[in-house]
């Protein structure tokens, strides 16, 4: 089909080499919703591909009437402790286009760094809609079967985020493969879907889209009951597909999805920053007791075990002694009590006295961490945060946190909001992905 008659709106990058242009309304023979392309040195990234969005309200296919296009030219720096990089720059040039279908209203948001290419869209007020359900699929269109590199397919009993990536074409892309998703498009050319500002709202993940040539992605449904291998946290649950994925209050915006783009994966790596400008900026006034550093885990649990580990790390330039599971219990049991020492038999005889160990480690400049599986967590993080100030503890590792869809996100980040009002790092494990 021809696209001449459909309206084009492109931004480009400050360098001029990447060139993100929207269709607004572009039909295709297997979708039809807000239709982009993305070029780079004037090659093609991306053939014209498609977002669509679904909701509980509101028919969002087909034509739409452009009210307005805003454009916006961003050279911006920021400074933080935190990263590879003390200055981060932060310069793009943005469009949003304001859409309107019958009564519905929809802005598109597309941003061109030179690292790459972002887009967004926003549910601004509307008339006798006060929250909204909503799912989204987007085809993205390849001129190639591309070689990328790939996680495991997502099915029950596997580690996905943690499987083994593999080199495969395109055409051969399984479901639920995780992101960032590295695709080759030539020798000088290498790409990264992903994602940014993922706060309150599903997870991507990618899968096979309509053609040898497409990836699609979509967004993690709800589990009924999170239920995990108790040796590997690995989920044995189904997730719930045939429902809207994202329920918020109006006005909102998605989370950025992103296109990486550079001549080698050593400078998409160097670019990763791309990620933190569009992330919200930190909101914590203070900062500076949050210490990065290394962690030593001391698996003894013991606190003559904790002792040497601390003259270790001390000794060796590093920051963190981390205390892992079994300090509490079982870990994997429903009935163990995190405001305990109570020792896993299976892995320590102890004895294990963590005030004396804190103690130590604070005459020695060190800090120690603390797993916590999520099932104690979920009932018992508002207890712990104080019992654990108390003991002297520096932060929390929390052990198989759920991930995927909306809740599960949301309670994350509401509980490391929490961990921080106490002055506690937190060191996220297994799937979950900043």
């Amino acid at each position: 089909m021809s696209c001449s008659k459909v309206p084009e709106y492109t931004v480009t990058s400050p360098n001029g080499k990447n060139v993100f242009t929207v269709f607004p309304g572009y039909h295709s023979d297997h979708s039809n919703g807000l239709g982009f392309d993305i070029m780079y040195e004037g090659k093609p990234v991306l053939l014209p591909s498609v977002l669509e969005i679904s909701t509980n309200h509101c028919d969002l296919k087909g034509d739409w009437s452009v009210l307005r296009v805003d454009e916006n030219n961003v050279e911006n720096s920021w400074t933080t402790r935190f990263g590879e990089l003390s200055e981060v720059p932060d310069n793009y040039r943005e469009i949003k286009i304001h859409l309107k279908k019958g009564k519905t209203l929809v802005n598109f948001i597309a941003r061109a760094y030179d690292e790459g290419v972002a887009f967004a869209y926003e549910i601004p007020i509307q008339a006798d809609i006060k929250t909204l359900e909503l799912d989204e699929n987007i085809y993205y269109n390849f001129e190639k079967d591309h070689m990328m590199w790939s996680t495991p397919k997502r099915e029950k009993g596997v580690l996905t985020a943690q499987g083994e990536y593999k080199k495969i074409p395109l055409s051969e892309i399984e479901t639920g493969i995780e992101r960032p998703l590295l695709i080759e498009i030539d020798e000088n050319l290498k790409i990264a879907l992903a994602e940014a500002n993922l706060v309150d709202y599903a997870r991507l993940s990618f899968s096979k889209g309509a053609s040898n040539n497409s990836v699609l992605s979509t967004l993690d449904g709800k589990m009924e009951e999170e239920i995990q291998d108790t040796i590997t946290g690995a989920l044995i649950s189904e997730r719930k597909n045939d429902v809207f994925k994202v329920k918020k209050q109006l006005p909102f915006q998605s989370p950025w999805r992103v296109v990486m783009m550079a001549k080698n994966e050593g400078k998409l790596l160097e670019n990763n920053y791309i990620i933190q400008n569009l992330s919200e900026p930190n909101q914590l006034k203070d900062d500076s007791w949050v210490t990065p550093g290394k962690a030593l885990r001391e698996a003894t649990l013991t606190t003559e075990g904790g002792m040497t580990a601390i003259d270790f790390v001390a000794e060796h330039n590093m920051q963190y002694v981390l205390f892992d599971a079994g300090w509490y219990g079982n870990e994997m049991y429903e009935e163990s009590d995190a405001t305990t020492i109570t020792l896993d038999p299976k892995r320590s005889k102890g004895p294990f006295d963590i005030e004396a160990i804190t103690k130590y480690a604070d005459e020695k400049g060190i800090g120690i961490i603390l797993y916590v599986n999520r099932r104690a967590l979920e009932k018992q993080l508002d207890d712990i945060l104080p019992l654990y100030k108390k003991w002297g503890i520096s932060g929390i590792k929390f052990g198989f946190v759920r991930v995927g869809d909306q809740e599960a996100t949301a309670w994350l980040h509401n509980a490391i909001k929490k961990a921080s009002e106490y002055g506690f790092i937190v060191d996220v494990h297994d799937e979950y992905r900043p």
